[in-house]
């Protein structure tokens, strides 16, 4: 856990919660040797230890999220990272004075490290500095980075605009090709459907035909579409009913309840049998039941 930053002169020391972000030296040699350089340190000391806090550092040596900047917050600190080959540049001077018996640190603000060697070799210029300068140019260095972050943040939201149109245009090619082929397969799909009905058409019709020397049409109505009960027998189908029944009860319920031959029920039978009728003049129903019995029984 770090306790308080390397570079000589700086006193900022690790609180949790702070902005500020500690950095363990580098592996690489070259660059970790430039690390130490920056350090300033009069005695030598174990690079595999110490850190160096954030503010050394400038803004373009850390790695861009750029999650983050289109959400507009902070990075957070742990998410924070050295691009390759990254070098310490700011160098936060201070010094000791006294007042009052009492010692007061003064820190001078952050300064590109090029200019605080400057300032060492020139030092008759130090001494006369100008605050109100400082602080001018402390506020345009501000203006000039957040000027600097917004055009990169514009060129990237341009540049992100544009290749998600490049994206959709593609996205609508393929969409127009799927509709293509959709309405394709549809117009098969049509055909295939009239062929269907076509050919089950004509196997029906095939079907009654032969089903036609054995069963009456209301039979094969029964038949073909898997109804054991229909709505209305003939008269037609009754009288042959009746004679089948006529010849054998027993037979008659195995052939109806096996599904053999589509028959109506016995009490159909006996509800027509009961509405024959028997009044003077031509016997329709009557002449029906002897016809079919007719056909049944033998010359002798």
């Amino acid at each position: 856990m770090p306790s308080h930053c390397a570079v000589s002169g700086c006193r900022n020391t690790h609180v949790k919660g702070s902005e500020i972000t500690y950095h363990r030296f580098p592996k690489d040699e070259y660059v970790r040797n430039k690390w130490i350089t920056f350090c300033k340190r009069a005695e030598r000391f174990n690079s595999a230890n110490p850190y160096i806090c954030s503010r050394h550092f400038e803004a373009n040596a850390f790695q861009r999220h750029l999650k983050y900047e289109l959400l507009g917050i902070p990075v957070p600190t742990y998410q924070k990272k050295f691009k390759p080959g990254a070098v310490p540049t700011l160098y936060y001077a201070s010094h000791v004075s006294t007042a009052g018996g009492e010692q007061i640190v003064i820190s001078e603000p952050w300064l590109p490290i090029h200019n605080i060697f400057d300032a060492k070799e020139h030092p008759e210029d130090s001494s006369r500095r100008d605050p109100t300068l400082e602080e001018e140019g402390i506020i345009l260095r501000k203006r000039k980075f957040l000027d600097t972050c917004e055009m990169t943040h514009t060129a990237f939201l341009h540049d992100t605009i544009h290749a998600l149109k490049q994206q959709l245009a593609v996205v609508c090619m393929e969409r127009d090709k799927l509709v293509i082929e959709n309405r394709k397969y549809q117009e098969l799909i049509t055909i295939l459907q009239g062929n269907i009905k076509s050919d089950i058409a004509t196997v029906t019709s095939d079907i009654k035909e032969k089903l036609r020397a054995h069963f009456s049409d209301t039979q094969i109505k029964s038949l073909l579409e898997g109804k054991r009960n229909v709505a209305k027998w003939s008269d037609e189908d009754l009288s042959q009913a009746v004679n089948l029944r006529s010849l054998s009860t027993n037979a008659y319920c195995y052939l109806r309840n096996k599904n053999i031959i589509p028959l109506p029920s016995i009490a159909t039978i006996n509800r027509w049998v009961g509405k024959l009728n028997v009044e003077p003049g031509p016997l329709t129903s009557i002449v029906h039941v002897l016809r079919h019995k007719a056909d049944t029984m033998s010359e002798f």
